[in-house]
């Protein structure tokens, strides 16, 4: 069975890079979770964030750089997309494993972010399956705890009665 590094825990007034490597999004609600984020870290906005190009949020190279940026960043230390929709799998190919497992940083996303989860498991990295910007702020207030706790270091909690197959176990230099 695979084991997957934990990224560091993110510390409250840590940087977060918010960026949109899909769709573009709606600005009021993503001003409401950056609004929240901004309360515990110090959100950094993607150069091309707001960028759109037909149904994406922005040509294919300035998601890319963007994403690139935020991995390469030594004071980021998680990656929140502003939402999902479609367009991460046009530049996931441009995207090495070796970078996203060098960078070791926490990715939080759902829908077309799923992509990007993939290539975080290929790089033997754990991410969170989770709202993203647009939504955090709507979601109820026991997600919403439970986003920043494990961003923060806690464990998964088994939902349902279901029990994870396998659980993040080991933290990035321990």
């Amino acid at each position: 069975m695979t084991s997957f590094l934990r990224p560091t825990p993110v510390a409250r007034d840590a940087q977060i890079q918010l960026l949109a490597p899909s769709s573009p999004f709606d600005r009021q609600r993503f001003d409401a979770g950056a609004a929240l984020l901004g309360q515990r870290y110090r959100p950094q906005l993607g150069r091309s964030l707001f960028a759109k190009q037909g149904y994406l949020a922005g040509d294919d190279a300035a998601r890319l750089a963007d994403l690139r940026d935020a991995l390469e960043s030594e004071e980021i230390a998680a990656i929140v997309p502003a939402r999902g929709g479609y367009g991460v799998t046009r530049i996931l190919p441009l995207l090495d494993v070796d970078e996203v497992a060098r960078a070791g940083k926490w990715l939080v996303g759902f829908s077309d972010v799923t992509a990007l989860h993939a290539l975080w498991a290929r790089a033997g990295l754990c991410s969170i399956h989770g709202p993203m910007v647009a939504s955090l702020w709507e979601a109820a207030s026991e997600t919403q705890t439970e986003w920043f706790r494990l961003l923060e270091g806690g464990t998964p909690r088994a939902l349902g009665g279901l029990t994870p197959l396998r659980c993040c176990d080991t933290e990035i230099g321990a």
